[in-house]
C-alpha cells in the first residue's frame, strides 16, 4: 500500500470519527439522548465530559490529518 493511500484512509477515518463525535456531542447537549436512555433523565456529567473530550480530540486529529495530507 502506498503512503498516499494510508494518508487518504487516515483522513477519511478521522473525518468519520469527528462527524460521529460531534453528532453525539450535539445530541447530548440538546438532551435528545436522554429520551433513548429510558431510566436516565439527563446524561451524567461524566458521560458529557467524555463526549466533549472525544469531540475535541476528533477535531485535533482531523486537523492534523488534513495538514499532513497537504
Amino acid at each position: 500500500m502506498s503512503k498516499e493511500f494510508w494518508l487518504t484512509f487516515f483522513r477519511y477515518t478521522m473525518f468519520c470519527f469527528a462527524s460521529v463525535a460531534i453528532t453525539i456531542a450535539v445530541l447530548t447537549h440538546l438532551n435528545i439522548l436522554s429520551h433513548w436512555n429510558s431510566g436516565v433523565a439527563h446524561p451524567s456529567k461524566y458521560v458529557y465530559s467524555v463526549v466533549m473530550v472525544s469531540t475535541y480530540a476528533a477535531i485535533i486529529f482531523l486537523y492534523h490529518g488534513f495538514r499532513s495530507y497537504e
